[in-house]
């Protein structure tokens, strides 16, 4: 992981140096500065400085980056590059490029009292002025943005974002948060319903205490304080969770989160803060239950609990459940989406083909030749082929301008060779494909306007109704001839839409990809890289199948799902606990009633059916408020997906069935031992 860079970039980051100046370790040609750890790796316990890396001179030690979305193992000095052909130092050309290359990122250090928008205004104020015609930028239509550092990291959907090694995932860090708050909330909810429920266990405590010359405030500072506490213990036994629990969320998550901010005193006050106003959200309600009691009905027995907290505890234990079906359509859903993604149809052969990448393949066809013709000997290698990119990532297909009838079209630009389209099983609708026996199909600066083949989507773009022949023209002049007519594919993942885009044979290729045989392909491989080996003696040998490449686009959307699941299954954890002591306190509370009605004849079933049904009919109120909700709010979520399915009717009916069913099972047990219980002793205990 290496960056050209600049000398001034130690003026505007600040790395830490150990070793060298940084006014002018990457000033010179060759110069290279390492991060510390590489440096220990290569050169051990010798001095680094001045040692030599290859063709680079070290000139610098620097620390390594812990939080960044940059991942610097070396930083080489960009005036390395000078001795290019086309742009030497001193020529016209130099650093004055105006091509939308997205190699190359400019950072700025501005003074702090100096607004972003105001420069942002100058610079494209400049370039609207002064960019000419022939770089291909029309900034009466484009512009610079300014993007704030601390935004870099949540923006990999940004073209010139992508080179980044290190990206976060914004949506999956938005549903992660907002489901951690929903299972906190089901744990208050918890809460507030065992005590409530238990309200009048403690009637004759709360009398006594109120006889004795407790006030209210008093009483209600007491059931705070326990509420607190409780949430303080649970707040230890969370920070050990989580240290025990971090690790395997790293693996989940694909994450590198570490506990060196949790130890900072700040961390520790947000911490204790948060646990002591959940401890007070927790016992508001059960303080303000308890503390209303008159002590003189308390203490003679009589009914110190309302109908109001009742009522209010049935609705929440229908709010618990509205969020646990909820979070149940939601698992379903996002897998349900992944499977139709990584099943869909992409229009071309993905399988068994393994793709090598070596820039010194780049503008170099006798290589790219001698390669085909000895690999293509190969048993188990059925052909080889050569591209600008590797498919399935959207950082190898590159913009392009065209003009047509005073219109601009932006298409898609993509380097392959003539053998390229009959590897990938990729079918030409109309014309012809690419030829080696046409020398001018090859796309020289000798041959323009350049052949080319477009996409059906580009040619709907274009609205042709014969596209064979036609020339397409940019801002400079005729550009492009078509002479076919491509299948619609899925170069990137199903999250896009298949954009327009041209195919050329172009010198700017690198990229091989070998179909194999679907039958001993490790053996295969091997004998590959003996070849490479032979071949290319500095080629370190580097692969990856083309289908791991698709299926690496949706590793996100997996990390994402995975964890959904899992906090599914804590809160519906969470919602049975809750439901289980709410439901073995109201079959303790009916014994006496079980007991007479035993006498009276009822069965052990219809007694347990009784007290199943006073919550069942809450699960099924919640089923059809989360039903229509879920709904509504996952096919919201499809809606940012190019292609995507739907929400089927049976993952409404699977995340009812299955929330009644748990109700059933959790209820159940309880039930069934309370209305088993023989009456003699139940009016006796009474």
């Amino acid at each position: 992981d290496y960056y050209w860079a600049d000398s001034s970039i130690f003026d505007v980051f600040s790395f830490e140096f150990i070793q060298g100046n940084p006014k002018t370790a990457l000033r010179d040609p060759g110069s290279v500065v390492l991060v510390d750890a590489v440096a220990r790796r290569i050169f051990g316990t010798e001095d680094p400085m001045g040692k030599s890396l290859g063709w680079l001179t070290v000139t610098g030690v620097m620390k390594e980056l812990e939080h960044s979305h940059m991942q610097i193992n070396m930083l080489i000095s960009m005036t390395t590059d000078d001795s290019k052909p086309d742009y030497p130092r001193g020529s016209p050309g130099y650093l004055n490029n105006y091509s939308p290359d997205f190699s190359y990122i400019t950072f700025l250090l501005l003074p702090e009292n100096k607004p972003p928008h105001q420069l942002e205004d100058r610079i494209n104020e400049y370039f609207r002025g002064n960019t000419p015609v022939w770089s291909g930028i029309d900034f009466e239509q484009a512009s610079y943005v300014l993007r704030p550092l601390k935004e870099i990291y949540f923006t990999s959907d940004v073209n010139n974002e992508k080179n980044y090694a290190r990206h976060g995932n914004l949506k999956m860090l938005r549903i992660v948060i907002t489901i951690a708050g929903f299972v906190l909330l089901l744990a208050v909810i918890n809460y507030i319903n065992l005590t409530t429920a238990r309200a009048s266990l403690r009637a004759k405590e709360i009398g006594i205490r109120k006889v004795n010359g407790s006030s209210r405030q008093i009483l209600l500072g007491q059931v705070l304080v326990e509420s607190t506490v409780v949430s303080l213990i649970s707040f230890g036994a969370a920070l050990l969770l989580v240290v025990l629990l971090l690790p395997g969320f790293n693996r989940l998550a694909d994450a590198g989160m570490d506990l060196k901010f949790a130890f900072s005193p700040f961390a520790w006050l947000v911490f204790l803060m948060a646990a002591v106003f959940i401890g007070i959200l927790s016992g508001i309600y059960p303080a303000l239950v308890l503390t209303r009691f008159k002590p003189v009905d308390s203490l003679y027995g009589q009914k110190v609990q309302g109908s109001g907290s009742l009522v209010f505890r049935q609705f929440l234990l229908t709010f618990q459940f509205i969020i646990s079906i909820f979070l149940l359509v939601g698992v379903m859903v996002v897998y349900r989406q992944i499977g139709f993604m990584k099943s869909a149809d992409l229009g071309f052969n993905h399988k068994s083909v393994v793709n090598i990448n070596y820039y010194r393949w780049l503008e170099n066809a006798p290589a790219r030749k001698l390669i085909k013709q000895e690999l293509e000997n190969f048993a188990g290698v059925k052909g080889v082929a050569f591209s600008q990119g590797m498919m399935g990532g959207e950082a190898s297909q590159f913009p392009q301008s065209l003009l047509m009838e005073g219109e601009k079209k932006q298409f898609s630009y993509f380097g392959i060779d003539p053998d390229f389209l009959e590897l990938m099983e990729i079918d030409i609708k109309e014309g012809r494909s690419f030829s080696q026996q046409r020398p001018a199909d090859y796309a020289l600066e000798t041959n323009y306007p350049a052949k080319v083949l477009v996409n059906e989507t580009g040619i709907r773009e274009l609205g042709l109704e014969r596209p064979v022949g036609t020339v397409l023209s940019g801002e400079s002049g005729p550009l492009f001839e078509i002479i076919g007519v491509v299948e619609d594919i899925h170069f990137n993942s199903q999250h896009s839409p298949i954009e327009p885009c041209i195919y050329i044979w172009s010198p700017w290729i690198n990229m091989a990809s070998i179909r194999l045989e679907e039958t001993g392909q490790g053996e295969i491989l091997s004998t590959i890289e003996d070849e490479l080996e032979r071949l290319e003696p500095y080629m370190v040998f580097d692969y990856s199948y083309l289908e791991d490449s698709y299926d690496l686009q949706y590793l996100k959307d997996e990390q994402t799902a995975r964890i959904v699941r899992n906090f599914a299954v804590i809160a519906l954890l969470i919602a049975c606990l809750g439901l289980y002591g709410l439901s073995s306190f109201m079959a303790v509370r009916k014994t006496r009633e079980f007991g007479i009605r035993k006498i009276m004849g009822a069965t052990v079933p219809g007694l347990a059916v009784l007290l199943i049904r006073q919550f069942t009919r809450w699960v099924l109120i919640a089923i059809a408020i989360a039903s229509p909700l879920s709904w509504w709010a996952m096919t919201g979520w499809l809606r940012g997906f190019a292609y995507h399915t739907g929400v089927a009717v049976w993952i409404l009916f699977a995340a009812a069935s299955l929330a009644l069913l748990i109700t059933l099972l959790t209820v159940l047990g309880q039930s069934m031992k309370t209305a088993r219980t023989n009456p003699v002793d139940a009016l006796r205990y009474e």
